[in-house]
């Protein structure tokens, strides 16, 4: 069964001290600008600075999907 996950943009806008993420199963996360999206640009989410950089930067104003 796959279960879907997601989290809605600017959950981390203003988050200027994140240093690292997380995401305990890091395949299959892409970033979207559509709530209702099924798929989107893939993301590689295994570097924690590298998450947290994309988080408050780069794809801050997307919806994160898995």
């Amino acid at each position: 069964m796959k279960v879907h996950l997601s989290f809605n943009k600017i959950t981390f806008f203003g988050c200027s001290k994140l240093a690292s993420v997380i995401f305990e199963n890091a395949s299959d996360w892409y970033v979207t600008t559509s709530a209702s999206a099924t798929s989107g640009r893939d993301v590689d989410v295994t570097d924690l600075s590298v998450n947290a950089d994309n988080l408050t930067g780069q794809y801050v104003a997307y919806y994160w999907k898995r």
